[in-house]
């Protein structure tokens, strides 16, 4: 009886070259890091918005909390994970539906490209904290 049960073999990836099997590692690796990430950085972001600053929020105390680099940057890298992460989720949802080598680099590179406009949309909302 095989032990490894759900865990391809030699002969499931004798057509797929050794790159493209570790090219996959990189995504999963990542999509790890970002959830890891995304916890402490949405822990971070709903104390300093609920707990951290006393009174409502208004959009010149946002004003003042963007002005510096810091909190600009940590926006940034946030919005950079969401858009990572959710659409890599997505993009493994699919593959796991085993389609064929086109509609897996269409997908990769579909949602490079929604990535990228889904950043330039989300860069908008901080277009009017600009220094």
């Amino acid at each position: 009886m095989n032990d490894n049960r759900g865990m391809p073999n030699e002969a499931t990836h004798s057509n797929v070259s050794s790159a493209s099997r570790h090219f996959g590692m990189w995504p999963w690796l990542l999509q790890r890091i970002t959830g890891a990430l995304l916890i402490v950085y949405i822990a971070r972001h709903i104390w300093i918005d609920h707990y951290a600053i006393h009174g409502p929020i208004t959009f010149q105390g946002v004003a003042e909390r963007l002005h510096g680099s810091f909190w600009r940057n940590f926006d940034i890298a946030l919005l950079c994970l969401v858009i990572y992460h959710g659409l890599n989720g997505i993009r493994i949802i699919i593959l796991d539906f085993n389609p064929g080598r086109f509609i897996q680099r269409l997908t990769l590179w579909g949602m490079v490209i929604l990535g990228l406009l889904l950043f330039i949309y989300g860069m908008q909302g901080l277009k009017p904290f600009s220094i």
